[in-house]
């Protein structure tokens, strides 16, 4: 937050900033504080305020009512015109991937849009194909749900050269307008959880927690997970049981040979679902069972997760908020604007049977999730389409 005030920066610049966060915790129609309330909070004079409001009215975010105050805009309102965008899917898609794509078709309907959905296999001669087709529909923007890693290169050179704006669900140098949410607080959360999850499994009596995820040279999630395991393990003084596997299922089960050591004393924090899953099954094969003999946390609360043996507890973030991020973002840079969230996303914990938290605690598990502030995803609120 005191990055957010550097002294370096205008002082209506670092209030716009603080207005933004406010304005992102709010829906469209909301009414914000007025400016002398603002100026009050933020201790500024109230002609600083009106300047950081005027530029936010300016990229469409507020507008003015006359007698009635400031209201927060809906990015697409006064967008008529942008009824169409597409969304490139590739065939990699994995489970978290088709959800978020399902969400942005269930807003887009909602906004009574229409979503051109074109499959692709790489953001090479594919990409290029479709996003012809996507200008022959009429799409004034495209949008790219979630992508393979290791095509990372090819992504940004393929969005750079797009004809039409192209948003995508990471930050990348020279391309960080194209991002659903701000360089400076994308993927913060991914380290934050990732240490929490470490202190979950110390507090639960853990002394081997370990981290499994992908071996990707250009995962930038995956160093920011590893950066909040490498940061809990420093501050904890327990040894360092980082494992990055490839992709075959030799690769696990040869990992799950050296973590079986710590049978009984063995938690795990994995990447995602799909490698909890896959740690799961390679442990069975040896015989072994969670939660009895070791304690694993999954990401993403996918539907194979629900439905693993055991039920796999799983960190996971609300499906909807970067969705409607993302079509408000193609939607604004197909109006030469950026729309982008300036706050990152709090995650949820969806307790159930893997990561041993009820075995070892029992009702008192309860106070624990209280404790390290690790709540579920309230039931009125929809985590997917």
């Amino acid at each position: 937050m005191a990055g957010m005030f550097d002294r370096n920066n205008l002082k209506y610049q670092q209030v716009k900033v603080k207005i933004e966060s406010v304005i992102d915790q709010l829906s469209p129609g909301d009414k914000i504080p007025s400016e002398r309330d603002l100026a009050k909070q933020y201790e500024c004079n109230f002609l600083t305020v009106r300047k950081a409001l005027s530029l936010l009215v300016d990229e469409g975010r507020i507008e003015k009512r006359t007698g009635a105050g400031t209201f927060i805009t809906d990015p697409t309102a006064n967008l008529a015109r942008n009824k169409h965008v597409g969304i490139l899917l590739h065939t990699q898609s994995d489970p978290y991937a088709l959800r978020i794509a399902g969400s942005i078709a269930h807003i887009a309907a909602e906004q009574k849009m229409t979503l051109h959905t074109k499959m692709i296999q790489d953001y090479d001669e594919s990409a290029k194909t479709a996003i012809e087709m996507l200008v022959a529909e009429n799409c004034c923007a495209a949008i790219v749900p979630w992508f393979p890693w290791e095509q990372t290169n090819q992504l940004v050179e393929f969005v750079s050269q797009s004809p039409i704006p192209v948003t995508v669900p990471a930050v990348f140098a020279g391309l960080e307008d194209q991002c659903f949410a701000r360089a400076a607080t994308f993927g913060k959360s991914a380290t934050f959880y990732t240490g929490l999850s470490g202190e979950y499994f110390l507090k639960l009596g853990y002394k081997h927690i370990a981290f499994i995820g992908p071996l990707s040279a250009d995962n930038d999630i995956l160093h920011r997970k590893i950066i909040g395991y490498t940061n809990f393990i420093g501050q904890s003084g327990l040894d360092n049981l980082c494992h990055l596997i490839p992709a075959e299922t030799q690769a696990m089960d040869k990992t799950a040979n050296k973590l079986m050591a710590f049978k009984g004393d063995l938690a795990v924090i994995a990447y995602d679902d799909q490698h909890a899953i896959r740690f799961l099954t390679a442990m069975n094969k040896l015989g072994l069972q969670a939660p009895q003999d070791f304690a694993i946390l999954g990401y993403n609360n996918t539907d194979a997760a629900e439905h693993a043996d055991p039920p796999l507890s799983c960190l996971y973030g609300d499906y909807v908020h970067p969705s409607q991020k993302m079509l408000e973002n193609a939607l604004g840079l197909a109006n030469g604007k950026v729309v982008q969230t300036s706050s990152d996303q709090s995650l949820f914990f969806k307790l159930r049977e893997s990561c041993s938290g009820k075995l070892r605690m029992g009702d008192k598990i309860d106070e624990l999730l209280k404790e390290l502030g690790l709540n579920d995803l309230p039931t009125h609120e929809p985590v997917n389409a």
